[in-house]
């Protein structure tokens, strides 16, 4: 988590917004923000031992907003790390995991190590409201609004279930990341599985 407060005036009466970045990308991630805010009166701080993102899948809510890129994510907001005890019921590392095939079974990829090297309109980034087609000037639109506007994505990422999966730890039915595919009948994926 980072925040990042506007200048002018004692801090604790700036605007204070609070960004949701991946850790795997975090240091990455604010080198970027601080390269384009130019001279903007901004100081970024980084707030992730005081905050923690909390997400919650359906019926369960914990007065979480809404996911803001689909609907069908459920809940995800920043909750001070004091205030955590008392909402979490689950093992981390299984709600981790949970969360994941929640994400993999909708179609849904996030942090570097899931979007590193695709384009937006392949990794459906468009329907999760991360794209705008109608502001210009940001990195990647040129490129971005001519696919979208030719309608032509030669490759997207797309939830599969398969069945009879063996050889993996944990649910049968998702497909890990770096596991080998194979058509039946047919050779294996290797590189030309993706």
């Amino acid at each position: 988590s980072i925040a990042e407060r506007g200048g002018g005036g004692e801090e604790s009466s700036s605007p204070v917004l609070l960004a949701d970045l991946p850790a795997a990308g975090f240091e990455s991630a604010v080198g970027l923000l601080k390269r384009l805010r130019l001279r903007a009166k901004v100081t970024l701080d980084d707030v992730g031992d005081d905050f923690k993102v909390v997400v919650a899948t359906p019926p369960t809510q914990l007065l979480l907003p809404a996911d803001p890129r689909w609907s069908g994510l459920g809940f995800r907001g920043m909750v001070p790390v004091a205030q955590l005890a008392g909402l979490l019921t689950a093992n981390v590392a299984d709600a981790d995991a949970a969360y994941r095939a929640w994400r993999y079974r909708a179609g849904v990829a996030e942090g570097t190590a899931e979007l590193g090297g695709l384009l937006p309109l392949e990794c459906n980034l468009a329907g999760l409201h991360t794209v705008s087609f109608e502001k210009g000037c940001y990195i990647g639109q040129e490129l971005t609004a001519r696919t979208h506007f030719r309608g032509v994505v030669r490759k997207r990422l797309l939830p599969a279930e398969f069945t009879g999966v063996s050889g993996g730890s944990g649910d049968s039915s998702v497909a890990l990341p770096g596991m080998d595919i194979y058509l039946a009948g047919g050779s294996g994926g290797g590189d030309d599985a993706s």
